[in-house]
């Protein structure tokens, strides 16, 4: 997959390096499905997946990597809360 692409699909993504990126996205399913929401611990009946990446330099463009970042499912208020901010 082109780096374009993956950038893409995510909100919204800064022209600096290592910053922190995210996209979220319903499943469609509760969490009868996929367990209860790892933020708050409750039963979600709409599970959402943020996927968290990070910016970085890649020979004067910037890209986007997963490494030691957080997948994670919920209630989309809680994962709108669980971001970190840029280190």
């Amino acid at each position: 997959m082109s780096t374009q692409r993956t950038i893409d699909r995510f909100e919204h993504v800064p022209t600096e390096p290592d910053r922190y990126v995210y996209r979220i996205s319903s499943t469609g399913h509760s969490s009868a499905r996929f367990g209860m929401c790892v933020v708050c611990n409750e039963y979600a009946t709409e599970m959402f997946l943020q996927v968290e990446g990070m910016t970085y330099d890649n020979d004067g463009e910037i890209a986007i990597t997963y490494y030691k970042c957080n997948d994670l499912f919920g209630h989309r208020e809680c994962l709108l809360q669980s971001r970190r901010s840029t280190p």
